[in-house]
């Protein structure tokens, strides 16, 4: 969604009171909520060959990076999976020329604008010259920087980030990004490449990107995690230590921030002086500590973090999550998967190829028992479309945005407990025939939406008596008069949200 967009919101503090009263009224939540596999394993689809990277381009919709050890050239492909159906499938969108280390893709991402960019080594991408980096459009991809990418002899680009103010961050293995000289890092803000400073060690490329909420970037390499502020960069933390001898596989490959800011790091490191080799480590305050009873290991592959704020870390033994205090198992024998929250939809996905010189890449999905739900129901009236963006979970921030608001639109938003069907004719003289109120109104408020748009976010606290309670919003614009009274009334269609747990 545009970064732009500001809609005038109500404080934290008077939506809490208001969930507070709702709660009073709400039957008591399960017992007990369980991550467990989907009912119908094996979705999405296998696929015969080597995985390197997933991004969820919509709900139920993947883009990956696949490479075949029997093909001359890496591929894009596309897939879909639905937890209630077996057919999900993959199919070939692109393919990837090779440059001088061969062609993968290591990263794709999603921006702001709905585009995809896709990174790794290539030359090409579905036939249109692409230095390692290439982004959507109709009808196919163009590279960024009119074909230059992100280049240098044997260049990967393994990292991408997408800053709040929607700019690209790239970072890997090259020294040129477009024409401009820049170590390993560099800034893509929609027409020309920017360097980040100096950039980073020369001798220990870029393995992984975080950004922070405040736009600041941290980028993960052999030589430790790096922060840059906007004018320079800095080493994050004490007491992380790559070793005494340099081995190509030490280092930080994966950073991950949880919602209470909690930096963790995975890779191959020491902490805190220990003699002994970990894969994973947090940062407390500042310094770099280990976690505390590791499951029984021999290497991690990734991690990601949960709704809630947990853990989730891919071992070679076992998928474990970690609460804050202890860790649980979620499956054993996972053997080193990658690891994918599927935001949209609402579930855990785990992918593992036996072998990278051959062998098929298989799925597991995990889901909660008590799952959050949004779903949209009716028609809008006057092109006014209320979508979720995200699911409620307990804990976070829900958004939903309204489509289609007039320039300058006043929007009235609804959040209710009964969803309704009454002609907005017979609750205001300026309703327009057609158009429904579909929400009751226990919560109401006005936002205002100058670029068309508005993002309707609520607080969901972390209370168990909210799962499995039903809750419906709507938006009305009211369109002002020439003598500024109100000339008529539209209403989009209907949300319908649960908070859940996972």
């Amino acid at each position: 969604m545009p970064t732009n967009c500001r809609p005038c919101l109500p404080s934290v503090p008077s939506l809490l009171r208001v969930a507070a009263a709702i709660i009073s009224v709400l039957p008591l939540a399960p017992a007990q909520c369980l991550v467990q596999p989907l009912s119908t394993p094996g979705n999405p689809a296998p696929l015969p060959g080597l995985l390197t990277c997933l991004c969820e381009t919509n709900p139920g919709s993947y883009l990956a990076g696949y490479r075949n050890p029997a093909a001359t050239a890496a591929s894009l492909v596309s897939g879909w999976f639905s937890p209630t159906s077996t057919s999900g499938a993959w199919s070939v969108v692109s393919t990837l020329t090779p440059n001088q280390r061969g062609s993968f893709a290591s990263a794709i991402v999603s921006l702001p604008t709905g585009q995809v960019v896709v990174a790794g080594a290539f030359t090409a991408i579905g036939g249109v010259a692409a230095g390692n980096i290439a982004i959507s459009v109709s009808g196919g991809w163009a590279p960024l920087a009119a074909g230059t990418g992100l280049d240098s002899p044997w260049a990967t680009v393994v990292a991408l980030a997408v800053a709040p103010n929607g700019d690209l961050i790239a970072g890997g293995e090259f020294v040129l990004a477009g024409s401009t000289p820049s170590y390993y890092v560099a800034r893509w803000n929609g027409t020309t490449w920017q360097p980040l400073g100096a950039g980073l060690d020369p001798f220990h490329p870029c393995r992984t990107l975080l950004v922070e909420p405040d736009g600041n970037v941290l980028a993960g390499s052999g030589a430790g995690v790096q922060r840059w502020d906007g004018t320079t960069w800095s080493p994050v933390g004490t007491g992380l230590w790559m070793g005494p001898v340099p081995f190509s596989g030490n280092g930080v490959s994966k950073l991950v921030l949880t919602p209470a800011g909690m930096l963790v790091a995975q890779g191959v490191f020491y902490v805190g002086g220990s003699p002994n080799w970990t894969v994973l480590a947090r940062l407390v305050g500042t310094t770099w500590q280990a976690f505390p009873a590791l499951p029984s290991h021999i290497a991690a592959s990734t991690a990601t973090v949960m709704p809630n704020g947990d853990l989730v870390v891919g071992f070679d033994t076992s998928l474990q999550r970690w609460d804050g205090a202890t860790w649980t198992t979620l499956a054993s024998s996972v053997g080193l998967p990658l690891l994918n929250w599927l935001a949209k939809e609402g579930y855990l996905v785990t992918a593992r190829t036996p072998s990278v010189a051959a062998g098929t890449t298989t799925f597991h999905s995990y889901e909660s028992t008590c799952a959050a739900l949004a779903s949209p129901s009716g028609s809008p009236c006057n092109s006014l479309l209320l979508e979720p963006d995200n699911l409620p979970w307990l804990g976070t921030t829900y958004q939903a945005t309204a489509q289609g608001l007039g320039p300058n639109g006043i929007a009235l938003v609804l959040v209710g407990l009964q969803a309704l069907g009454i002609p907005l004719s017979q609750v205001h003289p300026a309703g327009s025939a057609q158009c429904l109120l579909r929400s009751s109104a226990e919560l109401s408020y006005l936002g205002l939406a100058p670029h068309g748009q508005l993002q309707v976010r609520l607080t969901i606290p972390d209370t168990a008596t909210l799962i499995g309670a039903s809750f419906h919003e709507q938006v009305l614009q009211l369109h002002p008069g020439s003598q500024f009274d109100l000339a008529w009334i539209t209403s989009s269609n209907l949300v319908t949200f649960r908070p859940g747990v996972f």
